[in-house]
């Protein structure tokens, strides 16, 4: 008999259930810990996308406010035939104050249809400006049609100003409405302009 038969018996099993329950829980632990900081890193991603999809749209929304569209503009085509001393352009222009004397000068008649490319026309389709006892210079009338404007110049016989404006084309006014001609007549005396408004002129369409 030997020293080591009066020790004690050693518990093998239960230190190795203890070592393998001691690893089982380290084990899970690291899998609890590794599991927390992967929910905690995806939690902060979605926050940030919450975010930049936040800030993303704030600015779309600064960005459609600050945006203006301009509004279509119609326009007609320009003349291509017209009386006699009678000049076109394809742009609208502002003419200088009037002086409120529409009455002295006559137009008519009030109403005229354009000039058809073919058959016959729907009406008259030009229109007479007088200007009785004009002071002495240079007459013209100025006329404008939605986007069209021309200058016609006047002869002035037996104390008379006057001026045939048209015809104007089947492609001035729009199909099936009718544009207002607005008329002025001009006075160039000593190199200083008189406006004087005339009445208006109806201008049809011709179908």
């Amino acid at each position: 008999m030997s020293w080591r038969d009066d020790l004690p018996p050693i518990p093998v099993e239960r230190l190795r259930s203890a070592v393998v329950s001691s690893g089982s829980m380290r084990r899970a632990e690291r899998r609890a810990r590794r599991n927390m900081v992967f929910g905690a890193a995806v939690t902060v991603a979605v926050l940030g996308l919450f975010v930049t999809a936040g800030l993303l749209s704030s600015g779309g929304g600064e960005e459609q406010k600050a945006s203006v569209t301009a509004a279509p503009t119609a326009t007609s085509a320009p003349a291509t035939t017209a009386a006699a001393g009678t000049t076109t352009g394809g742009a609208a222009t502002t003419a200088a104050a009037t002086t409120p004397q529409g009455a002295l000068v006559e137009v008519a008649p009030a109403e005229i249809w354009e000039q058809p490319e073919t058959g016959p026309a729907c009406g008259p389709v030009t229109f007479e400006v007088t200007l009785p006892a004009p002071s002495g210079g240079a007459h013209v009338v100025r006329w404008q049609v939605a986007d069209l404007f021309g200058e016609t110049a006047m002869a002035a016989t037996g104390g008379v100003a006057r001026a045939t404006v048209g015809p104007f084309p089947a492609t001035t006014a729009f199909p099936a409405q009718s544009q207002t001609v607005s008329v002025t007549v001009v006075e160039v005396v000593a190199g200083t302009e008189r406006l004087i408004q005339g009445s208006p002129v109806v201008l049809h369409d011709c179908p």
